[in-house]
């Protein structure tokens, strides 16, 4: 495996590792509350979706 192949795969670790600390995320448009759930791989029950200006 390759630097950057592997600082790449390090930084995602440490972004999923804080991620399960945290209790809500908030998605401004529903295109984005679906990728954060199926590309992310976040829980759906802690990702709401709130549009821009509420």
């Amino acid at each position: 495996m390759d630097y950057w192949t592997w600082w790449i795969n390090e930084r995602m670790r440490t972004v999923r590792q804080a991620c399960d600390t945290i209790d809500m995320f908030i998605a401004p448009s529903l295109h984005l509350q679906k990728r954060f759930i199926n590309e992310f791989g976040l829980p759906p029950e802690k990702v709401k979706y709130l549009p821009y200006g509420v």
